[in-house]
């Protein structure tokens, strides 16, 4: 119930389209961004809230961000957890450097030589085993908690959904204009080891907003609820509990 905020707020975590219990699109179309996003609107109107709180993580970053430039003005707020380059391609990539800088760390060694190999391009029969000894370089820790997060991920994604996910023909740069003008606050996490997005580009997202900021949350991955529960906690409940200007 990441990290506990199920707790304190009524968390509502839609199913995406062809996922879960949702049905796929009609269409390939129908699996991009800018369609998810629409799905957020009708989920809103479908709860008769007038205004809502969006908390989106890694990928989903991209649907919430395109959200918020269109219908800024039902945001309550908004949390965008471990954002990547997808909307901002010129930000710098830090995530092999994130990575290499844990090389010594048991689990992360293995890792490194997994990137390497994918990097050179295998044989696709190996391609599934080395994504498989990647996935500890996600997290800060390999520890039970993680092993069984990771376990889990593995049943819940769409690859085909996955592949056409980032392919609508977006101006980023109109997008990004519409974001400096929301008025709604913006929290950014981002985790001090997340080797799968980075820090960097959560403090781009943060410097869109007139009011964002970025909270970076030391030996936390990609997955900061599951790595620094607690720490996850209070930043969220913190930010959310502030008089809204």
């Amino acid at each position: 119930m990441l990290g506990g905020l199920g707790d304190r707020f009524e968390l509502v975590m839609p199913d995406a389209r062809g996922t879960g219990e949702s049905p796929p699109p009609e269409s390939d179309d129908g699996y991009g961004f800018d369609q998810l996003a629409d799905d957020i609107e009708s989920l809103r109107t479908a709860r008769s809230l007038e205004r809502l709180t969006l908390l989106a993580h890694s990928a989903a970053c991209t649907t919430a961000l395109h959200y918020t430039a269109f219908h800024s003005t039902r945001l309550e707020a908004l949390v965008l957890v471990a954002p990547g380059r997808r909307l901002y391609p010129e930000i710098e990539d830090d995530t092999e450097p994130i990575l290499r800088q844990r090389h010594s760390e048991p689990q992360i060694a293995a890792a490194i030589d997994a990137l390497d190999r994918l990097t050179a391009g295998p044989p696709q029969d190996e391609v599934p085993a080395l994504l498989d000894a990647l996935t500890p370089a996600f997290y800060a820790d390999w520890s039970e908690r993680q092993r069984t997060h990771a376990e889990a991920e593995n049943g819940q994604a769409n690859q085909s959904a996955g592949q056409l996910f980032g392919t609508p023909d977006i101006d980023v740069a109109v997008l990004r204009d519409r974001l400096s003008e929301v008025e709604a606050p913006v929290l950014v996490i981002t985790g001090s080891k997340d080797a799968a997005t980075g820090i960097l580009p959560g403090a781009a997202w943060a410097a869109c907003f007139r009011k964002g900021e970025q909270l970076t949350i030391d030996s936390s991955g990609h997955y900061p609820w599951v790595d620094q529960p607690e720490r996850f906690r209070h930043a969220v409940v913190g930010f959310l509990s502030r008089p809204i200007a």
